[in-house]
């Protein structure tokens, strides 16, 4: 579904990404996580054209993106679910003019049709009853609820998701992810997502990627990833404070 083949990308004279090589199966969820800064978004917005590589190739649904034209990328971005790790909610509309937003303005759906698909998609992520609240009586975990019903009501067959549960309290991160794993099991999405919560990518994730000096270190299943013993993987899962990782940075 998702195919990532020796992906190289430089910023002047720093080159974050080393030759990335990532295969996410269909209808499978894999998680990459990482320090900061080592290029995870920056690697999921080449995988939906938003950033063009120096090098190598990026294969959606067995097409290169990066031999697309922007109609063409346009079209494929039509069966792409995005959550932004921001939550990138309109300010100024209703719950229900977010979540509709495509539908009303990209599809000739009738009203009635829209506002029964926005209810639909509510109660995926049990927020049914909110849609006349404005983002800013939303707390953050409901602006992030409120992202994901937005990013599946054309439903899509893949889902990125940047971040889903950063800054959240544990009660609200255990709520997130029930919600995306019950829309995994339910819609059949392959997932692609970014956290450094382990929590979030031990639950949600089929496979574990850990990205580090540019490359994927390893990639594995969750229960395989924490029994690791490879020295980055064995630091990071741990939150250590010592080992491989950051040994650059002064303490």
């Amino acid at each position: 579904m998702i195919r990532i083949i020796n992906i190289w990308k430089s910023f002047g004279t720093q080159t974050v990404l080393k030759g990335i090589h990532l295969h996410v199966k269909e209808k499978e969820s894999v998680v990459i996580c990482g320090p900061g800064g080592s290029g995870k978004t920056l690697l999921m917005k080449i995988c939906q054209g938003l950033v063009r590589p120096d090098s190598g190739e990026v294969y959606i649904k067995n097409r290169n993106i990066l031999q697309m034209s922007e109609d063409e990328l346009m079209e494929l971005r039509l069966d792409i679910g995005m959550l932004f790790q921001n939550y990138a909610l309109f300010d100024s509309m209703t719950v229900a003019e977010n979540i509709g937003f495509y539908l009303a303005n990209h599809t000739r759906m009738e009203s009635e049709a829209i506002r029964q698909h926005v209810t639909e998609n509510l109660k995926m992520v049990h927020l049914h009853g909110s849609e006349n609240l404005m983002p800013s009586e939303l707390s953050g975990g409901m602006q992030k609820r409120v992202g994901i019903a937005r990013a599946l009501v054309h439903r899509p067959s893949i889902m990125f998701y940047d971040s889903p549960t950063d800054g959240l309290d544990p009660v609200t991160t255990d709520a997130i992810i029930d919600r995306m794993s019950d829309i995994k099991n339910s819609l059949n999405v392959t997932s692609l997502i970014i956290s450094n919560d382990m929590n979030t990518a031990f639950r949600l994730g089929d496979r574990i990627a850990l990205l580090c000096d540019g490359v994927i270190r390893t990639i594995e299943p969750p229960e395989t990833m924490r029994m690791s013993r490879d020295p980055y993987v064995y630091q990071f899962i741990r939150g250590l404070g010592e080992g491989p990782l950051y040994q650059s940075v002064s303490p």
